[in-house]
């Protein structure tokens, strides 16, 4: 009898191993299996394959050419799209990987009104942003999209620009204690403690302490999230959320999204708050008054459409602070910073105001002198007083507006656009079927020899308006395109354009490293391996 008990559990330690073993493995083989014998799975590859693109491997296909480090990864993709000019795949096991290179084939997704559903690498994001405007699709994201869209109306931008130029002016005061010992600076921390104080105080309605360590902490969570989401988006088997837990990488996690989820629901509360406790106030004095209906700010507007009308739980205004909060510091933080990398290497685009500078800087400066113009302007009293004014200030310097654009086509803030299709889609010459993930590489499709000359070189000169009507809308995409374009890109180019001209104002940029020799690594966000580097030299105030 003792036997049997013996062989009994003998025998189910050894099921409980096999299961322990082979369902993991089972669990992953399987959707490759299927890939292979069922009918919908065989005409999926029949159609990919007609589609060309590098030698793959059997089951694993090119998944172990990304197995290499982050910078490693953006040289097999940028070789990979030096060798087609319109259109290539890849395998990642069993997932089919359709790249567009050429600028029709890229309108023919992202201008799709249907196929606007995000890949499954979004679901990465998940546990951090929720099913925020950026990751969700459907009737979330049509009803969202539509509720979100009046806080980004040009009127409300208008009331944030007087603030966007006070923190640069802050900005300005940090930066002059720092370089005064000549010294190169890495630009990225001091620039994204910035635009984090500018999408707080202008989208969030609320002014962060700077001696709060809870503000560093907060930067130092993305960057560490953005390292994970990529390193599980590399690893198949981690994109399984029951094995990734069993990762030492699970527990970093969990710190990063707590002291994130800590940082931006402190916010929310303190906004909250005020928002109840004015309501309260307007309802004792005003009741019997018409209140004159005002453009509302992003936060605002979140807790008017959970208070008041029952629109979004508190969970989904989480979600939307937290997908913002990152998008609107950390995408703008890094534009500013590649800009300033590309003007240290032009000292021909920041040249000096007068015509007795060094030959050298003869046709330097012309942002400055630019900047400087349209302040004069202002002060002198032919441009009109008010915030509206601010607007006209800024459209007026069209060469400042070039160089963004042009830095933003070498350097997009956000790499990668990725779509999972919903249905069958026609790229040229190909059907690309359901289910396929396309993934649309923002910065090797602004540097495509076929649609720009010399596309590794600085031209503001290709966004003169002659230059752009004659260029695919689809080939230049900083911001994305179509239905899910960056709902956020006036925002972001009013406050690039504000910190950018107040540094030339107050600064000569002198280059520590050359564009060619910054290593880039793969992440959410286009990141430099060892940061932007640049001495800053002060001005001399002209009268």
């Amino acid at each position: 009898m003792e036997l049997g008990l013996f062989e009994s559990l003998i025998w189910i330690m050894i099921i409980t191993v096999a299961i322990a073993v082979y369902a993991p493995l089972l669990f992953l083989t399987w959707p490759v299996f299927c890939s292979y014998v069922s009918p919908a799975g065989r005409r999926i590859r029949k159609l990919i394959n007609l589609v060309p693109g590098p030698p793959s491997l059997p089951i694993v296909g090119n998944a172990l050419e990304f197995l290499v480090s982050r910078e490693k990864v953006v040289e097999v993709r940028n070789r990979h799209f030096s060798s087609y000019s319109k259109i290539f795949k890849i395998w990642s096991f069993h997932h089919p990987l359709v790249k567009p290179v050429a600028p029709e084939y890229v309108e023919a997704i992202l201008h799709s009104s249907k196929n606007i559903e995000k890949s499954l690498f979004y679901k990465l994001l998940h546990p951090w942003l929720g099913t925020g405007l950026l990751t969700s699709s459907g009737e979330k994201w049509f009803l969202h999209r539509k509720l979100l869209t009046p806080s980004f109306h040009f009127k409300i931008l208008e009331d944030f620009i007087p603030m966007f130029i006070e923190r640069s002016s802050s900005m300005i005061e940090k930066l002059s204690n720092q370089v005064k010992s000549g010294n190169a600076i890495n630009v990225v921390p001091i620039i994204s403690r910035s635009t984090l104080d500018m999408i707080c105080e202008s989208a969030m309605g609320i002014k962060l302490d700077h001696a709060d360590k809870a503000q560093q902490d907060y930067i130092s969570a993305i960057y560490t999230l953005g390292d994970i989401v990529y390193y599980r988006s590399m690893r198949p088997w981690f994109m399984i959320d029951l094995l990734f837990k069993l990762s030492k990488k699970a527990a970093i996690q969990d710190k990063a999204l707590k002291i994130l989820h800590q940082f931006t629901g402190r916010v929310i509360k303190e906004k909250k708050n005020k928002y109840i406790q004015k309501k309260s106030q307007r309802n004792e004095e005003n009741e019997s008054l018409p209140r004159k209906k005002r453009m509302k700010a992003f936060l605002d507007l979140l807790i008017e459409l959970s208070v008041d009308n029952n629109l979004l739980s508190e969970e989904e205004i989480r979600e939307e602070v937290d997908t913002f909060m990152f998008e609107g510091h950390d995408t703008t933080s890094m534009a500013i910073s590649w800009m300033l990398l590309v003007l240290a290497n032009h000292p021909e685009i920041q040249a000096r105001k007068h015509f007795y500078a060094p030959k050298k800087f003869f046709f330097q400066e012309k942002i400055f002198k630019e900047v400087n113009d349209a302040w004069d302007k202002r002060i002198s009293g032919s441009l009109e007083e008010g915030n509206e004014s601010y607007v006209k200030f800024f459209n007026d310097m069209t060469y400042l507006d070039r160089c963004v654009k042009e830095s933003l086509r070498l350097y997009p803030s956000v790499p990668v656009i990725s779509r999972k299709l919903t249905e069958d889609l026609q790229m040229g010459e190909y059907l690309i079927p359901a289910d396929t993930i396309i993934h649309i590489h923002v910065n090797n499709i602004h540097r495509n020899p076929l649609v720009y000359s010399d596309p590794d070189v600085f031209d503001p000169d290709r966004f003169l308006p002659e230059a752009v009507n004659t260029r695919h809308p689809y080939a230049y995409i900083p911001f994305s395109a179509g239905p899910r374009n960056c709902i956020g890109q006036r925002f972001a180019m009013l406050e690039i354009k504000t910190v950018i001209s107040s540094i030339v104002q107050n600064f000569h940029l002198i280059a520590v490293d050359k564009p060619e020799d910054i290593v880039i690594v793969a992440d959410l966000v286009l990141r430099a391996k060892d940061g932007i580097k640049i001495k800053f030299k002060p001005r001399k105030k002209c009268n």
